[in-house]
């Protein structure tokens, strides 16, 4: 399979997500919660500001 067939797949596609948000420091449901106006909370810079 070439890399323009891989792009079409959905899973390959959800793997590439999921990572890219975990690089990120986001959690896997971070776009359903902003869609929904929830917070989303990431795993870098979350140093309490005194």
């Amino acid at each position: 399979m070439n890399a323009s067939e891989e792009a079409h797949n959905l899973e390959t596609s959800q793997l590439v997500w999921e990572k890219t948000l975990e690089m990120i420091g986001l959690p896997s449901d971070a776009l359903e919660k902003l869609i929904e106006g929830e917070p989303v909370q990431c795993r870098y810079g979350q140093q309490k500001a005194e």
